[in-house]
């Protein structure tokens, strides 16, 4: 009988423990569910936080485009292009240059918000798509200025046609970006590829202004 008596005592021990062991379990498994969920929630706010510096950054670079706009703009009332000759040129060179390095600096955040950027396979093609786009908002640009009375419209407003002239400095920079990323080698960073898209656009610049 001492021994039965033993045998139910040891089992109910070791039931005991085997209860134990699983709410020690579940304690544990509750608190990685807990420090999991708390390390997304982190990660998410995290994401939140840079995406909010990202727009930021984009914001910035679009008011340093309309500074530059409204800068130019003053400046050619003052002093017109046929006045100043090389300074006027100059003046309008160094500007020009600026804007295409916002430009690049809007494609650079963005290539970091975005790691896929210039990674797929259509940017092999993307100079033919980029051009086509240009040629046709070309041609939309010239039947407006025939059929409607836009050229009245931007002598009127100035910042009108400064925006304009913003819309397609950035397409023409994209296809010198596009031409480029075709020319380098494949792993080169993205940041790269955009320093050199800022070099050619500049030494084009300065061949159409100082050479022809």
């Amino acid at each position: 009988m001492k021994s039965i008596h033993a045998v139910r005592k040891s089992r109910g021990w070791a039931s005991r423990f085997e209860t134990t062991r699983s709410e020690i379990k579940t304690d544990s498994s509750g608190f990685g569910n807990a420090a999991a969920q708390e390390s997304g929630f982190a990660r998410a706010q995290s994401g939140g936080d840079l995406m909010k510096i990202y727009w930021l950054r984009q914001l910035l670079v679009a008011g340093l485009l309309v500074i530059l706009a409204v800068g130019l703009d003053l400046y050619m009332r003052q002093f017109p292009p046929q006045a100043t000759g090389v300074t006027g040129r100059l003046v309008l060179f160094l500007t020009i240059a600026a804007a295409l390095f916002a430009c690049n600096q809007l494609l650079f955040y963005y290539s970091q918000a975005h790691a896929g950027f210039m990674k797929h396979r259509i940017w092999n093609k993307m100079s033919l798509v980029i051009f086509i786009w240009l040629m046709l908002s070309s041609v939309i640009l010239m039947a407006l200025f025939m059929l409607t009375p836009l050229p009245d419209l931007l002598q009127d407003h100035l910042w009108m046609m400064y925006c304009i002239g913003i819309y397609f400095l950035f397409i023409m920079n994209l296809l010198v970006l596009s031409v480029v990323h075709r020319l380098v080698e494949p792993e080169t960073a993205a940041e790269r590829k955009l320093i050199y898209t800022w070099v050619a656009g500049v030494a084009g610049l300065a061949v159409i202004f100082f050479v022809v």
